[in-house]
């Protein structure tokens, strides 16, 4: 269970700077 709650964090980061991945 301790591998998906790290996997939601990565997800949420993500979304939260798509411009500097897609610039």
């Amino acid at each position: 269970m301790p591998k998906t709650k790290p996997k939601v964090k990565n997800h949420k980061r993500n979304k939260t700077e798509p411009s500097p991945k897609q610039p």
